[in-house]
């Protein structure tokens, strides 16, 4: 899973900029899970390279848009690739705008939706379900994790295997007496599953919880719980995940202190399921602070990026590096970037490292006072040296951002996102960097037929393709998107 971040109508969401705003009609927290159903309808749109001739870095080798059978909002929200080039997305389908969904899990073959399949899980309350993470293993086997809601109406976690033929081979639902939102995930060497997320969530208060499921049969093999030290803990919860090659897990988040300010919590978890430290990180300023974004380095330790907010409006992005034993790589335990073109709120969407240890963050920075917003990706050296920052609002674009990250082990970035154009289209927006920073192409989706589009996962697909999910806005429907580009 990448280290890594959904309506039947358009609308605006103050949050995010653009037109889609999916986060104001379907969220994490409004979901439930057993009815099996295909999709109705899928369409291939023709590549710019259907013409004969020879595709070049960025062009786009085909693009899917998938119509659920309830003709709702559907929504690619993560994708993962299988070693034999099978292609896999999940996300959401049939969702209402008022409490239906249903998860998505779509194979791709390397040539498309041809030999491929789609699937739709619906839970036996025919509530609203929706995918968080997936990931896929040697043999080709995908898990998809997702929240969903028990037949006692209580939300819960579900988790999935299915075989490259779609076949099940097993489910589980993982819960308590109150509500319980998962949040990411990722698999270990051995295959076995391990969740994160919010547990007991009330208006009391909430845990997290982060639990292995085992690759064979879907059995607990253990589970994790961390409570904050403050009077409410309704706020606590993780936010990011990722291993490190030894099986050891890290995991981000936030949770309230005894002041009452939330703080960034970083947790290390062995892989027998002990915490090995925990560290609380107050921001320089000591108001809330969010660990939102974690990529593990391969021999031990972590990079996490951080919301820091230093008022009510505005915030900084922080840096964090911690060793494998739990102490702060940097002096002064972080590194601060306060966006000086864009001030007020930057938000991190994505997160990766390179084989030298160089990280990268991708996100958006919005003035709220203005309607400018602004993608931004940069890179650190190991030692927390800003490299470079790179900024995509070109002519003609009022706002932009980039919702996913990849980044290659020699240093090569891909970021996804949206750009919103002063005509008030958004467009779909992929773009790849050069190591020293060089943008060296864009891709959008320009068919007359399309009114919005964004993408919001992304990974690259053997040595020469890159896979990128989301969700286009046609005239007719808002459909779920899959797309190949040669990167």
């Amino acid at each position: 899973m990448a280290p890594s971040r959904t309506q039947a109508a358009a609308i605006t969401d103050p949050a995010r900029p653009g037109v889609l705003g999916w986060s104001s009609r379907l969220r994490l927290g409004t979901v439930l899970a057993c009815a099996l159903g295909l999709l109705l309808s899928s369409v291939l749109l023709t590549a710019p390279v259907a013409n004969g001739l020879s595709p070049t870095s960025g062009d786009r080798l085909w693009m899917y848009l998938l119509d659920g059978a309830g003709h709702g909002y559907d929504a690619i929200t993560n994708v993962a690739a299988a070693r034999d080039g099978s292609l896999y997305a999940a996300g959401v389908a049939n969702g209402d705008g008022a409490g239906g969904a249903d998860i998505l899990l779509v194979k791709n073959t390397p040539s498309g939706l041809n030999n491929g399949w789609t699937l739709e899980w619906d839970s036996p309350t025919a509530d609203a379900d929706q995918a968080v993470d997936l990931a896929v293993d040697g043999a080709g086997n995908v898990i998809v994790v997702g929240s969903s809601f028990s037949v006692a109406k209580r939300q819960c976690w579900i988790v999935m295997k299915y075989s490259p033929a779609r076949d099940l081979l097993w489910r589980k639902y993982w819960g308590s007496s109150d509500a319980d939102v998962p949040v990411a995930a990722v698999m270990d060497a051995a295959g076995s599953v391990c969740v994160c997320g919010a547990a007991d969530a009330s208006t009391a208060g909430s845990t997290w919880k982060v639990v292995k499921f085992r690759a064979g049969n879907g059995s607990v093999a253990w589970s994790y719980t961390y409570r904050g030290p403050g009077a409410d803990t309704s706020a606590d919860t993780p936010l990011a995940m990722d291993i490190d090659a030894s099986g050891n897990l890290y995991v981000s988040g936030c949770s309230r202190s005894k002041a009452g300010d939330r703080d960034i919590v970083v947790v290390r978890i062995s892989p027998k399921g002990k915490r090995i430290w925990t560290r609380r990180i107050d921001g320089p300023s000591h108001l809330d602070d969010e660990g939102v974004a974690l990529v593990a380095i391969p021999r031990g330790g972590a990079y996490v990026a951080a919301h820091s907010w230093t008022g009510v409006t505005r915030n900084r992005l922080l840096l964090v590096r911690i060793s494998a034993a739990g102490r702060y790589a940097w002096p002064g335990k972080w590194k601060r970037w306060n966006d000086a073109k864009v001030p007020g709120r930057t938000s991190v969407e994505g997160i990766d490292m390179d084989a030298a240890g160089n990280v990268y963050v991708a996100g958006y920075s919005r003035n709220p006072h203005t309607t400018d917003s602004r993608a931004f990706v940069q890179k650190r050296a190991p030692n927390g040296r800003l490299r470079w920052v790179r900024y995509h609002r070109p002519p003609g674009i009022e706002r932009s951002a980039y919702y996913a990250l990849v980044a290659s082990s020699a240093g090569r970035v891909w970021v996804g996102g949206s750009a919103l154009t002063s005509t008030g289209r958004e467009e779909w927006l992929v773009a790849r960097y050069e190591t020293d920073g060089r943008r060296v192409w864009t891709a959008g989706d320009s068919s007359p037929a399309t009114r919005a589009g964004r993408v919001t996962a992304i990974t690259l697909a053997g040595t020469k393709a890159l896979f990128v999910g989301g969700v286009v806005e046609t005239t007719a429907s808002i459909d779920a998107a899959m797309a190949k580009y040669l990167r």
